[in-house]
């Protein structure tokens, strides 16, 4: 009997659930916001609702700009060609898990990376012709991967596996890594190489790390557009009965029941990022460290190409191919871009500044102007302008404006030519006859023009 009947883990739920339309996270309604006992049209409304959600852009953003920044890193990028499904076991829902960060964004764990790469390390071991060839690439996967004491034990170790159980390939390379790790003991000389690591050596971690493989910005995709990251699956057994155990054959006469589960968009494409521990270096003197990066290459590439990753990989699920070279070419044409781009903003920028900085200027200029020149005729405002001018800029104004300006600015440039800018006057007065084409066209209206205001005012305008 319950002890306490006014709660039950049911009316928790419908509590949880209440209020679940406000959540905007992929995450919180695959882990929790999520009613277990849905079944048919209601879970497939679920997951079209869920999948609906946008996950956060800003995370596949950082966490790019996060490995761009790793130094001595292994980066490759490869797209998924057919859906993929990770941590299916993982979920609420039987067999419909998903792999979501807390941000909604759909991704490869580090460790179904390693495993998918130890895989395909270990195939190739398999395929490998010769016992040397086999001793030294079982090395090099030991030194890529680590071990546990488990791996050096026959008949649950894939290490055996890749040798066809051959015991003394096992040997071989465990005392080649005797050797370059000097764990040699006087004692154990007659001890079995595999059983001295087991002894003094039995855990060791590897001297490569794999990160989680998450999509890149989309802006990166070379002629890419996807239009979803979350598709629905649908999954449709013919003899539910049989698989129940109620029949006791798999007779074709029941209807097929869809079970939906979600699933990543084939199209993505993902990067996946590999680093070597400090360790490393310690291979250095023997040409190791280039020789193990190129075989983690391949081992990916060929994991991912031939293997895929993630669930029902047998039935075309979890396949890529590497982009790796149209990705990097596409990133060095957007960071040019983005480059002119910064560089274009910057400098408009600094030209609007400046033409802040000018309107500021004139607008002091003209108050000081308008303050200075309070109570003045128009004709004295016009000569107080003029004459703040230096002589070049004088002529200037007297040659791109003279004509076209009013009677009273006409007058305020003859004052000053006759006064205070007698220079100027002495300067064009003869430029009409003795000056090139150009000058007796530009400035032959205007002294004539001056000259004939001095004639009205029966006054002479200044000579040398």
């Amino acid at each position: 009997m319950n002890q306490y009947p006014e709660y039950s883990v049911i009316s928790e739920l419908k509590e949880i659930l209440k209020n679940s339309n406000t959540i905007q996270s992929r995450s919180l309604y695959f882990e929790k916001y999520v009613d277990p006992r849905i079944k048919d049209d209601k879970r497939r409304d679920f997951y079209k609702k869920v999948i609906g959600l946008k996950p956060q852009q800003k995370k596949i953003t950082n966490w790019f700009s996060f490995i761009e920044s790793i130094p001595n890193k292994l980066v490759f990028y490869f797209q998924l060609q057919s859906r993929l499904m990770v941590n299916m076991a993982g979920g609420v829902f039987e067999n419909a898990g998903l792999c979501l960060d807390r941000f909604g964004v759909p991704y490869i764990p580090g460790s179904a990376v390693k495993g998918c790469v130890r895989r395909s390390a270990i195939q190739s071991l398999l395929e490998t012709a010769g016992t040397k060839e086999k001793v030294q690439l079982l090395v090099d996967i030991c030194l890529t991967f680590g071990w546990t004491e488990v791996d050096w034990k026959k008949g649950s170790s894939d290490f055996y596996y890749g040798c066809n159980n051959d015991e003394n390939i096992i040997n071989c390379a465990a005392n080649e890594l005797i050797k370059s790790f000097n764990i040699e003991k006087e004692e154990s000389h007659s001890m079995e190489a595999d059983k001295k690591i087991s002894k003094y050596m039995p855990n060791f971690a590897g001297l490569f790390s794999f990160l989680d493989a998450y999509p890149i910005p989309s802006k990166y995709y070379p002629n890419i557009n996807l239009q979803n990251d979350l598709e629905l699956e649908v999954m449709s057994p013919h003899h539910k009965e049989y698989y129940e155990g109620k029949r006791q054959q798999a007779l074709d006469i029941e209807n097929p029941v869809p079970i939906f589960f979600p699933a990543v968009s084939a199209g993505h494409i993902f990067c996946f990022c590999i680093l070597g521990s400090k360790r490393i270096g310690f291979f250095e003197r023997e040409g190791k460290e280039e020789s193990l990066k190129t075989k983690v290459k391949q081992w990916l590439q060929e994991g991912l190409q031939e293997l895929g990753i993630g669930a029902k990989t047998a039935a075309g699920y979890g396949w890529f191919i590497d982009v790796t070279k149209q990705v990097e070419e596409k990133i060095i044409k957007v960071e040019e871009q983005e480059r002119k781009e910064k560089e274009e903003k910057e400098k408009r920028l600094r030209q609007e500044e400046e033409r802040e900085k000018e309107e500021e200027k004139r607008r002091a200029e003209k108050e000081a102007f308008e303050k200075e020149t309070k109570g003045m005729s128009e004709l004295d405002k016009n000569v107080y302008e003029l004459s703040k001018r230096s002589d070049q800029q004088f002529k200037d104004k007297l040659r791109n404006d003279f004509l076209n300006a009013t009677d009273t600015e006409k007058e305020a440039f003859y004052q000053l030519l006759k006064d205070k800018k007698k220079k100027v006057w002495l300067e064009i007065k003869d430029l009409p006859q003795k000056g090139n084409k150009k000058e007796k066209k530009t400035w032959g209206q205007i002294v004539n023009e001056i000259n004939k205001m001095a004639k009205q005012k029966k006054e002479k305008m200044p000579n040398d």
